[in-house]
């Protein structure tokens, strides 16, 4: 989701801010119902499907813990509302995958073909289950977009006051090799978002995509969530310049798989190299696959995984 939002960013501040909130709604908007708000019940988001978005900014494969942890920060909330209960997640680290299965009480995927520079145990660390929830603040809202020069962007009142909770599971992660070589290998059950039944999903996505002063902001980005046609069970992923992204059937589920440039300053030092990454769901669970490895390599390490 950061790659979307500095996407979509027009390069000042102000339009950053109100292309975040943007991004953060067009989320909630666009995760996959399992229970709507016509029951009078809130509605449970969780990702099952994911299409590959082209955005306009360089990004890098992510594949070590501590980018696992900055990814799982929420957007800064105070710009939209007031965060409320929040359980951040901790960092365990086990001698081995046996020893995560005990903690987690699960038994955990584990891939039985690498690439063949990579011998031995994997890193594994565990983080977690974190939550988080935000209450939402219109005029915080309308004060954004005003600032952006979007002050006719009337959003709906059912924003307002409306709670939104965050769940994301325990995840495991494996990492084998170190530099240049390493291969990431994320797994946890599907995260959640629930939205109160009175924010109508529906109606802000309508706003979202068709108000010509947001389209604005990237008429390129949002052409392309306009033409999500299953909206209702997809979930954007973004794909920065120098990125390639395609479909690929995976583990037998669907999946999307990039391959990007790492950029010098990015997570290994030396230089420019490439890396792929590679994300699906299957059964409830999500997965992700990264490193610097053609995507073939990466598809073939999920195929193998018992």
């Amino acid at each position: 989701m950061q790659g979307l939002l500095a996407a979509i960013n027009g390069g000042s501040r102000a339009s950053f801010l109100a292309a975040a909130l943007v991004a953060l709604l067009a989320v909630i908007a666009t995760a996959a119902p399992l229970r709507g708000a016509a029951t009078g019940e809130p509605t449970v988001l969780r990702p099952d499907r994911f299409v590959p978005i082209a955005v306009g900014s360089p990004g890098m494969v992510v594949h070590d813990n501590a980018s696992y942890i900055q990814l799982m920060q929420p957007l800064n909330a105070n710009l939209i509302g007031t965060p409320a209960d929040q359980v951040p997640p901790q960092r365990l680290a086990f001698p081995s995958v046996a020893a995560a299965e005990q903690e987690m009480k699960r038994k955990a995927r584990v891939p039985s073909a690498l690439p063949p520079q990579l011998t031995g145990d994997p890193e594994v660390v565990l983080f977690t289950a974190n939550s988080a929830s935000y209450v939402l603040d219109l005029p915080k809202m309308q004060q954004l977009m005003a600032g952006a020069g979007l002050p006719d962007v009337q959003l709906p009142t059912t924003l307002h006051g409306a709670r939104v909770n965050v769940d994301v599971p325990a995840a495991l992660t494996m990492r084998w090799g170190t530099g240049r070589e390493a291969l990431g290998f994320v797994q946890l059950r599907q995260p959640k978002v629930t939205v109160p039944a009175e924010v109508e999903l529906p109606a802000v996505r309508e706003l979202l995509l068709n108000h010509p002063r947001i389209e604005g902001l990237s008429p390129e980005i949002i052409a392309e969530l306009r033409g999500i046609e299953q909206w209702q069970t997809t979930v954007p992923i973004p794909v920065p310049t120098g990125a390639e992204a395609q479909p690929v059937r995976v583990d037998g589920s669907d999946g999307v798989v990039i391959t990007s440039i790492l950029h010098e300053g990015g997570l290994h030092e030396g230089g420019l190299h490439e890396g792929s990454a590679l994300v699906w769901q299957r059964n409830g669970s999500v997965y992700a696959l990264t490193g610097p490895y053609e995507a073939l390599e990466l598809l073939a390490v999920a195929e193998s995984l018992r």
